[in-house]
């Protein structure tokens, strides 16, 4: 959205007058929080400070996250068609989520319901879609740990953005149920974790519960309904790492604090009442490409999941063909199609149609 670093310098500048706002400083409050959200123990942080990081550094870090998920959704014509959108942002903090969506929905008219349980994170929320130009707000501060939301009528779109991570872990299955029975009938429920081990893990098995129990199904990442494969070895997890450019801001601050942003990693799960899937109306012999391709000596292989589990597949170089030429070009996140392939021995032949 065309904006958005106008907004945000805006925003600032009124709710946070007083606060160091320099490279340094922002870095400073940068890493202190990614340490946190790693489980490093770190010292108290200021809030104004927290609140400047989020808004120099993790705003615009994270607000494509949601528009990968939409993006599969809109390719597949499952948006709700309804205007105005219902949108229902839970763990809203500064307003990453539905900013995301209002990026990704274009001209869309929407009306969002944030909620958060720090008041003045959703007055930040609140100035950053106000900068943004027209969009019907509404805040409302409350504790989700307690699995309690708003009573707003059906929404279209539900959208959790490292929401699930802040809870505690009897909390998350029972926040999720609660947010699918918010649900218009053909809704969507979009939750996005960070792409941590203990985070994505913990989705995984929300996500096995909810379709153990079903409440409902999941369009993506996943090609399958059955369990995670993710959850066999301890040692696995599943994520997205999308390319990305960060604005220069974000590469400076990045640099500064240590870290690197040079893709949009996150675990997510979206969850639908019906049968649609990424996949499209056949999701057989489908497989979701779960990892880079890893190019050696003589092949390349990548993993893949599928119905038949998580294989890590192989292709010779002496058996590249028009026929499976598209292995060589996946990117992690494409969905492949490959008719006959061998769970004892996951291999792509010469006559393997990819």
């Amino acid at each position: 959205m065309n904006g958005l670093p106008e907004a945000i310098e805006r925003v600032a500048g009124r709710l946070l007058p007083g606060v160091d706002r320099g490279p340094a400083a922002i870095a400073s409050a940068v890493r202190a929080l990614s340490d946190r959200y790693n489980g490093i123990e770190s010292g108290p942080i200021d809030p104004d400070h927290r609140l400047a990081a989020e808004l120099a550094f993790f705003v615009p870090a994270d607000v494509g996250k949601i528009g990968v998920c939409l993006g599969e959704l809109a390719a597949a014509g499952r948006i709700p068609a309804r205007s105005p959108l219902r949108v229902l942002d839970l763990g809203a903090g500064c307003g990453t989520a539905s900013i995301g969506a209002r990026m990704a929905l274009g001209d869309r008219a929407i009306e969002i319901v944030a909620v958060d349980r720090e008041a003045r994170s959703l007055e930040v929320a609140r100035g950053l879609h106000d900068a943004l130009g027209a969009s019907a707000f509404r805040a409302v501060a409350r504790d989700l740990s307690a699995g309690t939301l708003p009573a707003e009528g059906a929404f279209d779109l539900v959208l959790a953005q490292s929401l699930l991570c802040e809870l505690p872990q009897a909390a998350r299955e029972p926040l999720v149920r609660a947010a699918l029975r918010t649900l218009s009938p053909d809704g969507v429920a979009i939750f996005v974790e960070p792409a941590l081990r203990a985070a994505a893990r913990s989705l995984h098995r929300v996500r096995d519960a909810i379709l153990a129990s079903g409440a409902a199904r999941v369009f993506a990442p996943c090609v399958r309904q059955g369990p995670c494969p993710a959850l066999d070895r301890e040692a696995d997890w599943c994520h997205e790492d999308r390319p990305w450019d960060p604005p220069e801001s974000v590469l400076e601050i990045g640099r500064l604090a240590g870290l690197r942003r040079s893709g949009l990693k996150f675990a997510y799960v979206t969850l639908v009442p019906d049968r649609a899937n990424v996949a499209g109306p056949d999701s057989r012999d489908a497989y979701r490409v779960v990892s880079d391709l890893m190019p050696s000596k003589g092949k390349s292989e990548a993993f893949l999941c599928g119905d038949l589990g998580r294989l890590r597949t192989i292709r010779l170089n002496r058996d590249r063909s028009e026929a499976n030429a598209a292995f060589a070009r996946m990117r992690r996140g494409d969905v492949l199609h490959i008719a006959g392939l061998d769970a004892g021995k996951p291999r792509v032949g010469r006559e393997t149609a990819v």
